[in-house]
This record gives C-alpha cells, sequence and structure tokens, in this order.
C-alpha cells in the first residue's frame, strides 16, 4: 500500500489511519504514526543564531577591551 500526501503541515506527529475493501475479501487496513519535523530548515536557523551570537561576543570583548582604563 503506498500514498502520497499532497499537502502535509510542517510540523506535526499524524496518526494514519487507512483501509481497503475489497469484494469477498476481508477488509485490509493498515495505520502508522508519523513525525514531521523540519530538519534542515531548525539546522540552518540554529546555525545562523550561533554565528549571530558568537559575532556579538567577539564584537562585545573588543569593545570592553577598547574602553577600558590603563592601570
Amino acid at each position: 500500500m503506498t500514498t502520497e500526501w499532497a499537502d502535509p503541515p510542517l510540523i506535526c506527529i499524524c496518526h494514519i489511519k487507512a483501509a481497503i475493501a475489497a469484494d469477498g475479501r476481508p477488509i485490509s487496513a493498515a495505520q502508522a504514526t508519523v513525525m514531521r519535523f523540519p530538519v534542515y530548515p531548525a539546522g540552518g536557523l540554529a546555525a545562523a543564531i550561533a554565528v549571530i551570537l558568537l559575532m556579538w561576543g567577539v564584537i562585545a570583548s573588543r569593545f570592553t577591551l577598547q574602553r577600558r582604563q590603563p592601570s
């Protein structure tokens, strides 16, 4: 049994059930739990945030070092 989901949500834990009834045969049913999470976009966002925080830390430390009074 195969199928295609035309417009899935971006993030979900979905419980899918399907049943097929044929003439004179018992009903064939299947169910599955599918977890959908956008790994690549989430990883890219995490990397971008990490780079911004790292740049902010470097710039802040340089600014602090420049503003220090000589001893």
